[in-house]
């Protein structure tokens, strides 16, 4: 299937549930089948862990973003990086040494444009796809600085030799936290990772469609 851009994220935003994208994510994640059959259980710890960490914040500092960040010591820079098309592109990441947030503003930039020339704002419920980022990547923040609760309790067994237990952690489900603390700080319609569908068909429109194949096959 093809067609436009308006057209892919109206198709995105009626297919892609929050469930829907977090499965997209765990599918990226290659220790995912090691859950088996634990992957419910999985995904709702971090809906959980986002959600608590999402009204820890508003409890704490409100819910501006930047105005958080800026409570917490945290950095928020910007860079003009190339946008990658494919399996995944740059909008933005957490470092913790120093702790900053970088916006790729070169992906950021496309997908606002993107926004503003198809009047997708009243789909999506804003323009601007900065404030979104920014509250992903400060949840990875309060995580890394164990400032909340977080995902890491989550470990299934690995190994079991004797004495010795091996168990395992799962990065993605950081990730799908840290879309639920943005959807619950800010009220987004949809997950953060929607944005990642413009700035692909931008680069590569018939992979755009691709990936909301993958998506729309996924269970609710």
């Amino acid at each position: 299937m093809t067609g436009t851009a308006g057209e892919l994220l109206a198709a995105v935003v009626a297919v892609g549930s929050e469930r829907r994208f977090a499965r997209l994510t765990l599918e990226d994640d290659p220790f995912a089948p090691r859950l088996g059959g634990h992957e419910e259980e999985a995904l709702s710890y971090a809906f959980v862990a986002g959600q608590t960490a999402a009204d820890e914040t508003a409890n704490a500092y409100g819910r501006d973003p930047e105005a958080v960040a800026a409570a917490l010591g945290l950095a928020v820079n910007r860079d003009s990086l190339e946008a990658k098309a494919g399996s995944s592109v740059r909008l933005s990441e957490y470092g913790d040494r120093p702790p900053e947030i970088v916006l790729h503003m070169d992906s950021l930039d496309a997908a606002q444009e993107t926004i503003q020339a198809h009047g997708l704002e009243s789909l999506l419920g804003f323009s601007d796809p900065q404030p979104a980022q920014v509250a992903h990547e400060i949840y990875h923040h309060l995580e890394t600085k164990h400032l909340t609760a977080g995902t890491a309790g989550f470990r299934l067994p690995v190994l079991d030799l004797g004495p010795l237990h091996l168990r395992r952690t799962f990065p993605s489900l950081s990730e799908i936290a840290a879309d639920r603390f943005a959807i619950a700080l800010l009220g987004l319609r949809v997950p953060p990772r929607a944005i990642h569908f413009l700035v692909v068909y931008q680069h590569n429109p018939a992979y755009a469609w691709q990936l909301l194949d993958r998506l729309r096959s996924l269970p609710e």
